[in-house]
């Protein structure tokens, strides 16, 4: 699972930008906002591996029998290997997430749809040839004791928590150089929060798993999901609003936070090495 995924341009005040700030060029050359021929051949190819990793991801559910001790193995292995290639998000709600916390809105939009459609894709794929291998029709059993605020509650807070811990991970916050350690730290949050809230909204967190398999289940005429589909909608709802939101308190709160934080730390040290 990489953050830099999105806006892998330079900082503007780099010294390479500031050694030829008295260079006369064509505006239009440096757009920033715009993407090249080359960005947009990449963006292509990741989004194809978005596709293959949503699609595996899919299959994973489905041979896990949604079963969270079995799955979450197979979990950490395709963000290991499509991590490197995509990011490995697997999941809108992800790709929305860093969207909003890298900026450069008009640059990244183009590669913001392209996941989505990926991943929308490979959903419909993975359920497709998981309901034609396997016979069997699998959805997220929505509990029909909650109500819609613990239900919106519970995919909102967990999503977005979810995608706090994937920035802890992947921002220069990491508590790892390596990746595959950090991914483990991902894929155990990702546990913990689906046995949390398993019982209260279902434990979907994602917005194109969700849709696609209960949809596929309606058109197989379940009563279950044919029931909820309100319920789907505030649960999509909550998940768009969790990443949004912790997005936020990340990039605005938490970061500076911390980075105060180390400041003092790094200053503390260098005087008790100084005394020594």
């Amino acid at each position: 699972m990489s953050s830099t995924s999105f806006d892998n341009t330079k900082n503007f005040m780099s010294e390479e930008a500031l050694a030829g700030h008295d260079k006369l060029e064509d505006p239009l050359k440096n757009n920033e906002n715009c993407l090249t021929e080359k960005e947009k051949n990449e963006i292509w190819i990741n989004a194809g591996f978005e596709m293959i990793a949503t699609f595996f991801f899919i299959l994973l559910i489905y041979l896990c029998q949604k079963d969270i001790s079995k799955f979450i193995f197979g979990m950490w292995i395709i963000l290991v290997f499509f991590g490197k290639f995509s990011g490995a998000h697997l999941n809108p709600a992800i790709t929305l997430g860093f969207y909003v916390h890298h900026g450069n809105y008009r640059k990244n939009f183009f590669k913001f749809v392209m996941y989505l459609l990926a991943q929308f894709t490979g959903c419909v794929l993975g359920v497709l040839c998981s309901n034609f291998l396997m016979r069997q029709v699998i959805y997220i059993e929505i509990p029909t004791e909650k109500n819609i605020f613990q239900i919106i509650f519970s995919e909102l807070f967990f999503t977005g928590s979810f995608f706090f811990i994937i920035l802890f991970c992947c921002e220069v916050t990491a508590p790892s150089k390596k990746s595959y350690i950090n991914c483990i730290f991902i894929v155990s949050w990702f546990y913990v929060i689906v046995n949390a809230g398993a019982y209260i909204s279902g434990a979907a967190f994602n917005p194109a798993v969700l849709s696609t398999m209960n949809l596929f289940a309606v058109l197989y005429n379940i009563d279950s999901a044919q029931t909820n589909l309100f319920k789907l909608l505030m649960m999509i709802l909550g998940q768009i609003v969790g990443v949004v939101m912790f997005a936020l308190i990340y990039k605005h709160l938490f970061f500076k936070y911390y980075f105060f934080i180390k400041k003092i730390q790094d200053e503390k040290k260098k005087i008790k090495e100084s005394r020594v």
